[in-house]
């Protein structure tokens, strides 16, 4: 690194981790917009683990289509849930 240039393996390891980067994002948004019917597709056991996953953060970063208990169907999935 003489010249100041990165070398090609740094460049390497950051493409994968940003494809890595980008299927998480892209599997967190569709779980928290996971659908009514998407949910009835699941089996029993898939159902009991989605809902079992806690919800820690959903509040800080989504917007819930929520109010009172009124949900909008088709969105906010975490919402819909009977536990």
């Amino acid at each position: 690194m003489t010249n100041g240039k990165l070398p090609m393996s740094f460049w390497v390891v950051a493409a994968i981790a940003l494809v890595w980067d980008l299927m998480g994002v892209a599997a967190f948004a569709m779980q928290v917009t996971m659908g009514e019917e998407a949910l009835q597709a699941m089996s029993a056991a898939e159902r009991d683990l989605y809902a079992s996953i806690p919800a820690l953060g959903l509040p800080l970063l989504t917007r819930s289509p929520c109010s009172n208990g009124q949900c909008s169907s088709g969105r906010g999935a975490r919402a819909h849930r009977t536990s």
